[in-house]
């Protein structure tokens, strides 16, 4: 449910760290509610994000249009 590479997880005194780029809320969750119910797991932080969204239309290096 998470492709290799998508996530990182570090584990520091019994606290996960989830760090990147997740593509919808129930695989967040997913994430956060396996890593809690580890053994030895007192807290989980969760940085992971949602894909950055590319707005094909917006190309800030291309000319302006010249003013009508």
């Amino acid at each position: 449910w998470a492709a290799p590479g998508d996530v990182s997880v570090t584990v520091s005194d019994g606290v996960v760290h989830l760090w990147g780029t997740v593509n919808s809320e129930a695989r967040r969750q997913a994430l956060v509610v396996t890593a809690e119910n580890l053994p030895g797991v007192r807290s989980v932080e969760d940085h992971t994000r949602p894909p950055a969204v590319v707005d094909p239309i917006n190309r800030p290096n291309w000319p302006q249009p010249a003013a009508p």
